[in-house]
């Protein structure tokens, strides 16, 4: 029994400390903790070979299918791993009808809204932090929930010709900007750029 559970111990572990990272790093990570993802996951890999190895050797000698739990648990931690990422990835299945970016010091802010009424904001830079939430969608006024700080989003936005003096930049180029309760524009400088605009497709 205790060779068993030294067998069991280092698939548990660290399969799940990756299960509880996926959950709790799946909308925010730094590209340093990557490096510490990748040895964990390593570390999950030669575990589970070696527990394979031996569980069948221990079932050579014993003769009992009990010898396989180790490499069962392992097993169900992979099962985990692929149903957590399919229901981490299906919060993106739904087309994106708007796409905007604007280019920061450190990374881009992309704010993408779906067909689903959800939208996705994300702040990149040395990782990524997404924030996610509900719109509501009239016209050219799209209005966010209360999910996100206004600090990082106003949650008044409005779709129009970009204010630009950028000779690069056409005066039909559509951008986003940030308005308050009065809807005026709170930053013309620093509009989002629409990449990706489905609207006529709904």
């Amino acid at each position: 029994m205790q060779k068993k559970l030294q067998r069991i111990l280092p698939v548990f572990l660290s399969g799940g400390w990756i299960i509880f990272q996926l959950y709790t790093t799946a909308d925010s990570w730094l590209a340093i903790f990557m490096l510490f993802w990748f040895y964990v996951i390593v570390f999950f890999c030669v575990a589970s070979i070696i527990t394979y190895v031996k569980d069948f050797r221990m079932y050579y000698a014993t003769k009992s299918w009990r010898s396989f739990l180790p490499t069962i648990t392992s097993f169900l931690f992979i099962a985990l791993f692929i149903i957590t990422n399919y229901f981490l990835a299906a919060r993106d299945f739904s087309p994106i009808i708007i796409k905007a970016t604007r280019q920061e010091n450190f990374g881009d802010f992309t704010i993408a809204f779906r067909e689903d009424g959800t939208y996705k904001l994300s702040i990149g830079g040395l990782g990524e932090s997404n924030y996610r939430g509900t719109y509501r969608l009239d016209n050219n006024v799209i209005v966010l929930d209360k999910s996100v700080d206004s600090n990082i989003i106003s949650r008044i936005l409005v779709i129009r010709n970009m204010i630009t003096l950028d000779y690069t930049k056409s005066i039909n180029d559509v951008g986003i900007y940030q308005v308050n309760d009065k809807y005026q524009i709170i930053d013309k400088d620093h509009p989002l750029t629409i990449n990706e605009d489905h609207r006529d497709k709904m």
